[in-house]
């Protein structure tokens, strides 16, 4: 009995050192997009502020943004931007 115990708790031991080696998750998520203030000028042409979240554990860089925008089924716009 006493063996097994003394077995019980050297692997419990090296079960929780060999949980420590892991480090930390990495996890690669798709980023959002959200418009957070659309404006029409006067002259016609638009200003949009636009806020990228990325939802990963690692952090990204965007090289380029490109979207579509839509009211009902018909196209309102479109923006095709370098970023940074």
């Amino acid at each position: 009995m006493r063996r097994a115990y003394r077995l019980l708790i050297v692997s419990l031991a090296c079960g929780l050192l060999l949980s420590a080696c892991g480090g930390a998750v990495r996890r690669v998520s798709e980023p959002a997009a959200s418009i957070q203030q659309l404006t029409v000028r006067a002259d016609g042409s638009w200003s949009v502020d636009l806020r990228l979240q990325n939802y990963s554990s690692i952090p990204m860089q965007f090289e380029r943004v490109a979207l579509e925008i839509s009211a009902g089924d018909q196209l309102a716009g479109k923006l095709d931007q370098s970023v940074g």
